[in-house]
């Protein structure tokens, strides 16, 4: 089975998340995707690829379009 990953994936650090209505160390953090590709290496998935690039024609046939400008743009706004 191929796996996909990126540097991307390392890059996703945060200080902090809610639980419970508490502010707690991130379960999802750079630490973690290292442990799970060791994991998945140790079990022998060794096909670990970057993804391609996405292909928008298709995402654009399924989703709404101001779904999408949503997703684009409503952090900025």
């Amino acid at each position: 089975m191929r796996v996909f990953a990126s540097e991307a994936h390392s890059k996703h650090a945060p200080i902090g998340e809610l639980s419970g209505g508490v502010f707690v160390p991130p379960f999802e953090c750079p630490e973690r995707v290292e442990l799970i590709l060791a994991r998945l290496r140790e079990r022998g998935f060794d096909d670990i690829t970057a993804p391609g690039p996405v292909d928008m024609d298709a995402i654009r046939a399924m989703c709404d379009q101001g779904y999408l400008a949503f997703l684009e743009f409503g952090w900025e706004q």
